[in-house]
């Protein structure tokens, strides 16, 4: 990726690495990720996974793109919108190894691992609850 993009033209300053924004928390960002997730696992399960929607299943990727879609509008301002650890995980490890700008790449990690997971897990259990 930075054979790409040179530290020096990438306008975002570590490779479009998520963030938390500076007047908020790691508890606010911690929810939001939590939430997003849930929501969007919540509306896979529900739609792409249970088999009483097998008759409507076409219309499971809208439903889904709905979801991340919000996510991604409740989440932007807040931490850049994780929903996904692995995807924050890969520009910030790319940013620590290369960047000569690096000095906290990894110190939020805890929080975009944390909140996807256990949001997922809240959600399958949700509606394992519910079946």
């Amino acid at each position: 990726m930075t054979l790409m993009i040179p530290e020096e033209a990438d306008k975002t300053g570590g490779l479009g690495t998520n963030k938390i924004a500076e007047k908020l928390s790691k508890v606010n960002a911690f929810v939001g990720e939590f939430l997003m997730t849930f929501l969007l696992m919540f509306v896979v399960l529900e739609t792409a996974v249970n088999p009483e929607t097998k008759a409507n299943r076409e219309m499971a990727a809208l439903a889904i793109g709905f979801a991340v879609f919000l996510a991604h509008a409740v989440l932007i301002n807040v931490d850049g919108c994780s929903i996904n650890p692995t995807r924050t995980f890969g520009p910030a490890m790319v940013r620590q190894l290369l960047y000569k700008n690096k000095a906290d790449s990894l110190d939020e990690q805890l929080v975009f691992w944390a909140g996807p997971l256990l949001g997922a897990a809240g959600a399958v259990l949700v509606s394992a609850a519910m079946r």
